[in-house]
């Protein structure tokens, strides 16, 4: 298995999706995903234990663009090069205050992670899969 090296590759190559809807707006989704990937995929400002100079754990972390009407995550894991693993996209749904959000990831095994987003993305706070 090759990890995609960009999110766009990703968006191309990710085997596992998912799509749900949020009856939220789009602000409220953003500050829930943001704290639910910030716990669970934002190693950069954790400790690391340190054993004789040897660093362990992956660094991993999560990049966010976004537009007018969409936001877009992109979780990595390494520094150098960062390998992409899930993609999500958070689409605000015209004027109302649905919320459109699909995920892909790079393989079937990241499926795990669907529901705890989802009910993440809905105000829940979630444990970390990992």
């Amino acid at each position: 298995m090759t990890f995609p090296k960009s999110p766009h590759e990703l968006k191309n190559l990710g085997t596992a999706k998912h799509q749900f809807i949020v009856n939220k707006d789009i602000a409220s989704v953003e500050k829930n995903i943001d704290a639910f990937l910030n716990k669970c995929y934002n190693t950069k400002n954790k400790a690391k234990i340190v054993l004789d100079h040897v660093r362990l754990g992956p660094d991993m972390g999560f990049e966010k663009m976004q537009s007018l009407n969409k936001i877009e995550y992109s979780v990595y894991i390494g520094l150098d090069p960062k390998l992409y693993s899930l993609g999500i996209d958070v689409i605000n749904l015209n004027e109302s205050k649905n919320v459109k959000v699909d995920v892909v990831a790079v393989t079937s095994m990241w499926k795990r992670v669907f529901p705890r987003l989802e009910r993440a993305a809905n105000g829940s706070d979630e444990s970390c899969p990992m």
